[in-house]
């Protein structure tokens, strides 16, 4: 291979030279705190679980009644944004601010059912 080609000739190696010491210089990172590094990593693997969470939820529906339903979601946002206004908001202990905003999505999920989805089911079953 000639010299000059490859990643040096892209100037990849060097700009990775350059993070590189950039990170140990604390320059990138701050002050380098590991709390910080592992609060990412904490909230990167909660998001990572409610998104796996909501796609069990669409996969479970659509099982259960071979039609996709996206609006798995909308009761997901309704649910914690109650959760949210009472337990910081309204200062509501977790333990009933919880159980609140999961019941209020699931009230609103068998409100449209019964609304909307429940009479397209009868009229398109005749």
């Amino acid at each position: 291979m000639q010299k000059g080609t490859g990643f040096a000739a892209l100037g990849l190696v060097e700009s990775f030279k350059s993070r590189i010491s950039l990170v140990k210089e604390n320059e990138i990172l701050g002050d380098g705190n590991m709390m910080d590094l592992l609060q990412s990593l904490g909230d990167g693997v909660l998001i990572g679980l409610i998104y796996a969470l909501l796609g069990l939820c669409v996969v479970i529906i659509f099982k259960a009644s071979e039609a996709f339903n996206f609006a798995v979601g909308e009761f997901l946002v309704i649910g914690s944004f109650l959760f949210y206004v009472l337990f910081f908001d309204l200062n509501i202990p977790l333990l009933i601010a919880l159980p609140v905003g999961l019941l209020a999505a699931a009230i609103t999920g068998a409100i449209i059912e019964r609304l909307t989805i429940k009479p397209w089911d009868d009229l398109l079953s005749q």
